[in-house]
């Protein structure tokens, strides 16, 4: 049954795609700010951090539909960030390690591309961390930007008053969705 409807699911994507499997190119890492005094950390894949858990070499290897279904899930991932649909970025601060940020950007039009869902269907260490001057003060906020006939969903979160307004005004669009 999971085959057959899987299969449908194939059919009706291609059909949508008007079998043209290149897909729309989608610009959310062009969004992704850049900001000083900061460390951009690149996020473990998910197999990466279930291994990095105490049982977790032992639960991928004793589930290996669960190992399956992860591996599949990345790929999906890892192609909708390789064709831009889709951007992610954390940042450390260095002077205070405590103080982080992540954006996150998905391009709406290279989403719903259903060329890109067939597409993608296919197919250190750490800074130590003593005594602190910050607090803690959490932090989020989510906008859309239309730019270019596209609509860009940003989401962005920190721990300190001080990485979100970093974030803020680096991010198009951010200080004026605010006001």
């Amino acid at each position: 049954m999971r085959r057959h409807m899987g299969l449908l699911v194939m059919i009706a994507a291609l059909t949508l795609a008007g079998c043209d499997l290149t897909g729309t190119q989608g610009g959310a890492a062009d969004l992704l700010p850049t900001i000083p005094n900061t460390k951009v950390i690149e996020g473990k894949t998910i197999t990466q951090y279930i291994v990095s858990l105490s049982e977790g070499s032992s639960l991928l290897a004793g589930q290996p539909l669960l190992a399956a279904a992860v591996k599949a899930a990345e790929g999906v991932i890892a192609c909708y960030q390789d064709i831009g649909a889709v951007a992610l970025r954390v940042y450390n601060d260095l002077a205070s390690p405590l103080s982080n940020g992540m954006v996150a950007v998905i391009d709406r039009k290279a989403m719903a591309d259903p060329a890109n869902l067939v597409r993608c269907l296919r197919g250190g260490g750490e800074p130590s961390v003593g005594a602190q001057s910050v607090t803690i003060q959490p932090c989020a906020n989510s906008y859309t930007l239309t730019k270019n006939n596209t609509e860009f969903s940003i989401f962005y979160l920190a721990t300190t008053k001080e990485m979100c307004e970093a974030i803020c005004t680096r991010l198009e669009g951010c200080t004026a969705s605010q006001q």
